[in-house]
């Protein structure tokens, strides 16, 4: 055989087996965990979701459905978990206590053994929908179980500009980029824990987004302090305010903010 013809055969074979080669190749699969939805059987639980002095002591009643979080939420020992997308959700929800009387207390109720209030809730939908470390501000001293005890409590800490001390503390909020900071309208105001936690870090050159429930008064000036306590960071002067009544339809008022 000619050295011309051995040449041919021998580009010819090496065409064959990479074209072979590139033919039995298949596209990658790559598993997509999906969203879980709200389920109708599952229950939230409410508290008092503002105290005024012109609203009624009797909160909320209802019961909503509450999802299964994506993922689990960050409890006070765990609370340094890095979220991959930089996103920490802190509130201040009413704390619940094991002798709280579901029955006699209108603005908490109890399914299933687990208690849960509006902005906890709250706090919950927005995890399940953009994701997220959740951060519980929580007072060394508890709010007593009975309605008028709290807001009695709340009152004098406001009347005294106090400090609550809490029972937990974020060692690096430099790994977070975005803040969302949810709280109840207690007499026109945040709750004096949420100044505890303003007062505690610099937010500087991060956002805050605020949500906030009520009983008519919305987010009265908060916004504006929280400007005034955290001057170097953007805080969206937009915030999320849900009445007692919308929490039954919060997801809706939750993906509608946050799009």
């Amino acid at each position: 055989m000619s050295f011309k013809k051995l040449s041919a055969v021998l580009l010819t074979g090496n065409f064959l087996f990479l074209s072979a080669c590139g033919a039995s190749g298949e596209a990658g699969t790559e598993s997509v965990t999906s969203v879980p939805e709200i389920s109708e059987e599952q229950t939230i639980l409410s508290e008092e979701s503002s105290i005024s002095e012109t609203e009624p002591e009797t909160i909320l009643t209802e019961e909503i459905s509450a999802p299964e979080p994506e993922t689990e939420l960050v409890s006070e020992e765990n609370a340094e978990t890095v979220s991959e997308n930089h996103i920490l959700i802190a509130y201040f929800s009413n704390p619940q206590t094991d002798s709280t009387d579901a029955d006699s207390s209108a603005s908490r109720n109890l399914n299933s053994g687990t208690l849960m209030g509006n902005v906890e809730y709250t706090a919950s939908l927005i995890q399940n929908q953009i994701g997220g470390d959740v951060f519980r501000i929580e007072t060394v001293i508890p709010y007593p179980a009975d309605y008028s005890d709290t807001t009695n409590q709340a009152k004098n800490e406001q009347n005294e500009n106090a400090r609550p001390e809490l029972v937990s503390h974020l060692e690096n909020v430099s790994q977070y980029d975005t803040v969302y900071l949810g709280f109840p309208n207690w007499w026109g105001d945040m709750p004096m824990a949420v100044y505890s936690f303003l007062e505690e870090y610099d937010f500087t050159g991060k956002e805050i987004h605020i949500f906030v429930c009520h009983g008519g008064s919305g987010a009265s000036g908060t916004i504006s302090s929280i400007q005034s306590l955290q001057s170097g960071a953007s805080v969206d002067a937009t915030p999320l305010t849900l009445y007692w009544t919308d929490i039954e339809n919060a997801e809706n008022f939750v993906m509608n903010w946050l799009n």
